[in-house]
């Protein structure tokens, strides 16, 4: 039987460890899916069609800023294979975003930009899906639309947002550390905060003094 000290032990890594290293370290890894998008043969979500699928399509705004005054989905819903229409009012108050949540899933009584989601459809193939979508009326009271910030910013201009003090997101986070912060301070303190807060977000949405 041979033995060996615990310095040797320590010093030479067993012929297990040295092949594990020797296959990992420094060893480039292909990417196993590398030749199948290369060559086009890769298979996506949006590429899958199971039994029972729909397809949906989307009616976008044609304007940047107005109201929507009514949407009439009565033919779309009519066409052969049309299983559902969606609007704003079905979904009226889910909002979606990623700093701040600030984005209607479809628009519930004003578009804000040109390509808004305004309706969607569900329907059997593509081509019905497209096809009720121009079937779908939409009437707009067209407003004029803010393109330069610093009158954007002025008490006389629309409030594109009217509720934005109640998203979620980065405003609502900014919010719960402004209180934390004036907590702190003492009133001349909290004040000159305050004046500095009203700047800075008057660059993202302009609202209403409390």
């Amino acid at each position: 039987m041979v033995t060996r000290s615990k310095s040797e032990n320590l010093s030479a890594p067993s012929s297990r460890s040295a092949n594990r290293t020797t296959k990992i370290i420094g060893t480039p890894t292909q990417r196993l899916e590398g030749p199948e998008k290369v060559s086009g043969r890769a298979i996506y979500a949006t590429d899958m069609c199971l039994p029972g699928m729909l397809w949906c399509k989307v009616l976008r705004s044609p304007i940047s800023y107005g109201r929507i005054k009514q949407i009439d989905a009565s033919r779309a819903l009519a066409l052969s294979g049309v299983h559902a229409v969606a609007t704003g009012a079905d979904v009226a108050g889910l909002l979606i975003g990623r700093k701040i949540y600030d984005m209607p899933i479809l628009a519930d009584g004003v578009v804000r930009f040109i390509g808004e989601k305004v309706a969607a459809v569900a329907a059997e193939s593509e081509a019905i899906a497209e096809a009720a979508v121009e079937l779908i009326d939409v009437e707009y009271e067209e407003m004029p639309a803010l393109l330069d910030p610093l009158e954007a910013v002025k008490l006389s201009a629309a409030l594109l947002h009217p509720n934005v003090a109640q998203y979620r997101g980065l405003l609502a986070e900014q919010e719960a550390r402004l209180k934390a912060q004036v907590a702190e301070l003492d009133n001349e303190q909290a004040a000159a905060l305050a004046v500095e807060r009203r700047l800075e977000l008057g660059r993202r949405y302009r609202r209403t003094e409390s």
